[in-house]
């Protein structure tokens, strides 16, 4: 769940510092709907209101409200637990592309800033 608390944060970052500050999030697919998925969101719009510094057990009574109807065990924090994740294969070179990709996609926002 790292990354997911991490994108919105940067989000945020260059959309103060290119955007004036707006910006607008967007989903995509293929993750987990019951475990991910209402956390992910919820650090986008945590992220979005100035409040994304949470942690620790996510609220009961969500919990409660939702457990019945999921196929899964609901996540009880905020966070995964370290070490349920296999390390990643070829992780140094995602991120160097990674981080190419987004010098490629801010250039034109450095370039009218000037």
């Amino acid at each position: 769940m790292n990354i997911y608390r991490r994108i919105p944060e940067i989000a945020h970052q260059v959309a103060h510092r290119y955007c004036d500050g707006r910006w607008i999030a967007v989903g995509g697919g293929g993750y987990d709907i019951w475990r991910v998925v209402p956390r992910a969101w919820s650090y986008i719009w945590l992220a979005m209101t100035n409040h994304a510094n949470v942690s620790g057990s996510l609220p009961k009574e969500w919990i409660e409200k939702w457990q019945p109807k999921a196929p899964v065990q609901l996540p009880a924090g905020w966070d995964d637990p370290p070490g349920i994740y296999p390390a990643i294969p070829r992780k140094p070179e995602i991120e160097e592309k990674n981080r190419l990709t987004l010098e490629k996609m801010l250039y034109p926002l450095r370039q009218q800033k000037k």
